[in-house]
Formats: C-alpha cells, structure tokens, sequence
C-alpha cells in the first residue's frame, strides 16, 4: 500500500478521537489527501476492518441493581459509532451487555464506557459510605446512588451534543465520522437485534440533589487520558 494511503488511514483512526480539536485536525487532512489523490474511504480501509462484531462488555445489571447501566451504554454507543444490547438468559433477572461496532470503534467505545462506570461507581460507593454511617433507609440510598448515575449520563449526553452541535459548524463535516456505520445497522439485524428497551421503577425515584451533581460531573467528563493510556 503507498505512503499515503497509510498515512489516511491513521488519520482516520485518529479521526475518531474523543479530543475534538486534535480529532478534526486530523478528519480534515485525511480529507485533504483523499481529494489530492482522487481516492475514496473505502479504497483505504481494509475490507476485514469494515466488519462490524458483538463483543461482550463484561458489565452485568437488573432492574434492582445498577439499572442505569443500559442507559449509560446507549449514550456511549452512539457517540463511538457502535449499538449497544442486552441479553437476558432464561431464568435468570440479570442482563449481559454487549456493544455491536467495527474494531477500532467498539475499542475506543469499551474504553470510555468502563471509565465512566467507574467514575459513576467510584461516586456511588461515597453514598453509600455515607448512608451506612447516618442510617439511611435503603430506599433513599437507592434513590441518592441512581439519582447520582442518571444524572451523570444525562450531562454526559448533553456534552456530547453540544459537541456536535460545534463541530456540525466546522468544516470539517464531524456529524460523517459520528454516524453509525451501516455495517454494524446490517450485523444488528443478521442477529435479530433491536435496541434494548429497559424500564425500572428506581429510575423514578431519584434524589433531586444528587441528580443535579451528577449532572454537572458528566458534562466535565474526559475520556482522552483513559483512550491515550495515561
């Protein structure tokens, strides 16, 4: 394969970066070199990348534990150009996550997925410490952990699309590299998937407070550390 044709691809993969400038910079000189030589995506990236595969999360959930586990995913996923599903074994109350994607999406989504659970935990397990040492009921421990949880993905959600509201302005056209390719459309539906709808009675019962500190944590949130390995 020429030069250039490598250099494109690791623009592409450094495209995908959850640093916006550092990821547009990038978009828009791929670009630039598509253009120069006359040279599509398609004719870049190897044709075994461009498969879209299941992989297990390694996170499990129910409606009585951790229940913002699916919602968390659902907003990871569309942000990394990956569908996220559940799967429920019969007999049992827990669901087994999966995340549905191309390789080099799907990694870069599993990683900002567990650092924002273990962000969201992390902050869980400080409510629960402080439950335990004033006596609060299980109820409103409950009510404080997945007020705190909802509330982070909701901020989460909301940085992610004033992101792309930005970046929709640029020229560098980033609402193409955020679609979910249609591969991963096409092996949802060899598998009979649809996206996982999941109701539990916790989440309407959520510690205003908590929620609103959530919140604010998850429009801070930064995966571009955890994504570089530092």
């Amino acid at each position: 394969m020429a030069d250039y044709k490598e250099k494109i691809k690791k623009l592409l993969a450094l495209s995908k970066s959850p640093n916006e400038h550092e990821a547009q910079s990038a978009l828009a000189k791929a670009q630039q070199l598509m253009a120069e030589h006359k040279i599509s995506i398609a004719e870049v990236e190897d044709k075994e990348q461009r498969k879209a595969h299941e992989h297990l999360a390694g996170v499990t959930y129910s409606a009585r534990r951790d229940p913002w586990i699916l919602r968390l995913s659902q907003v990871i996923s569309k942000n990394y150009c990956c569908e996220s599903f559940s799967y429920k074994e019969r007999g049992k109350q827990t669901y087994k996550l999966y995340f549905c994607g191309l390789n080099e999406d799907v990694e870069i989504c599993m990683i900002a997925f567990k650092y924002a659970t273990d962000c969201i935990r992390s902050e869980i397990k400080k409510r629960k410490q402080k439950g335990k040492l004033f006596n609060y009921t299980n109820e409103l421990v409950t009510s404080i952990c997945n007020g705190y949880a909802y509330g982070f993905i909701k901020g989460l959600d909301e940085a992610f699309e004033e992101q792309k509201r930005a970046a929709s302005q640029s020229e560098a056209n980033w609402g193409l590299v955020l679609s979910t390719p249609p591969e991963v459309e096409q092996r949802m539906s060899e598998l009979g998937l649809k996206k996982t709808k999941f109701q539990s009675k916790q989440a309407a019962k959520l510690s205003k407070s908590d929620y609103e500190a959530g919140k604010k944590d998850g429009k801070d949130f930064d995966i571009t550390k955890r994504v570089a390995g530092e």
